[in-house]
C-alpha cells in the first residue's frame, strides 16, 4: 500500500513491503538495517543515521545524474518489524524538491505553451505535464527504491540466516 501525503512543507510518500522467512528464527533487524544503510552508501545517501530498526537518510541532493536511484529524493526513512513468520519494512520517502521543480517546470511549460497556442493549449500542456511527466516520474521513483529495499532486505536476511 502507497500513501501520498501532500502539505505546503513537504511531498511524502510512504509504502511498505513484507520479506516472508518461511517459518525460521525471528531476524535481528540491526544486521538488516546495517545491510541497507551500506546499500544507501554506495548510492550516495548523505547523513546516514541507524539504530536498531531504523535507518534515516538525505538524498544525494544537486549533482547526480538523474537516472541516479535517489536522485529525485530529499531524504527518507526505513522501519523494520521481525516476527517468526515475516520481515516487514515500511519507508518513506520525501520529494519536495523535485515536486517544486516539476511544477515551476509545468507551469513554465503551460504559459509558453499558452502564449504561443492559446489558453486551452496551455491548459493542456499543464496538465499533461503534472500528470504524465511529474507524477509517472516520481512513481518511478518510489517503485525502483521499493524494489531496491526489498532485494537488499532479501539478501541480508539470506546472509543472517544460517545453512542448515
Amino acid at each position: 500500500m502507497t500513501m501520498i501525503t501532500l502539505s505546503p512543507p513537504e511531498v511524502r510518500i510512504v509504502s511498505s513491503f513484507t520479506v516472508r522467512l518461511r517459518g525460521g528464527p525471528i531476524i535481528d533487524t540491526s544486521g538488516v538495517v546495517q545491510a541497507i544503510s551500506h546499500a544507501l552508501r554506495s548510492r550516495l545517501a548523505r547523513n546516514i543515521a541507524v539504530s536498531k530498526d531504523r535507518v534515516t537518510f538525505q538524498g544525494p541532493g544537486f549533482g547526480v545524474p538523474n537516472w541516479s536511484l535517489l536522485a529525485l529524493v530529499d531524504g527518507g526513512e526505513l522501519t523494520l518489524n521481525s516476527n517468526s513468520e515475516a520481515l516487514e519494512a515500511r519507508f518513506a520517502l520525501r520529494y519536495t524538491r523535485s515536486a517544486i521543480l516539476l511544477t515551476v517546470g509545468a507551469l513554465l511549460l503551460a504559459t509558453f505553451a499558452g502564449l504561443v497556442g492559446g489558453l486551452f493549449m496551455g491548459l493542456a500542456a499543464l496538465v499533461f505535464f503534472e500528470l504524465v511527466v511529474c507524477i509517472a516520474n516520481l512513481s518511478l521513483s518510489v517503485v525502483r527504491i521499493r524494489d531496491f529495499f526489498e532485494v537488499t532486505a532479501h539478501e541480508a536476511v539470506r546472509q543472517s540466516v544460517p545453512a542448515a
